[in-house]
């Protein structure tokens, strides 16, 4: 079970894209996330013990489509104010049925 993602993700600068979706033990993302400078979409969903964001996620300039979706124990936002090319944002809960819905199409 994966409680959180290694440091060294933040090696990968030339990432565009990472999803992460139903990693329902993952508690936390490493602050080294803020170091994808490449990282253009960024989706989160369905994680339900996730607690927060890096705070540094405002520095992700390339980022354009910010997807977070069942987060249920989120519990603050990081400042957003330095994704200027951020076109695309989504964030709602998900019920039971929707993720079981989702999980199924996966």
């Amino acid at each position: 079970m994966l409680k959180s993602l290694p440091a060294s993700l933040g090696q990968l600068g030339a990432l565009k894209k990472l999803t992460l979706a139903f990693l329902d033990e993952l508690e936390v993302l490493p602050d080294a996330v803020v170091r994808l400078i490449s990282l253009s979409s960024l989706t989160v969903e369905c994680c339900d013990k996730l607690r927060a964001l890096p705070r540094g996620i405002g520095k992700l300039g390339a980022l354009r489509e910010l997807t977070l979706y069942g987060l249920k124990k989120l519990q603050q936002m990081p400042d957003l104010i330095g994704l200027t090319a951020l076109g695309t944002r989504c964030g709602a809960g998900a019920t039971h049925e929707a993720r079981a819905q989702r999980r199924s199409a996966h």
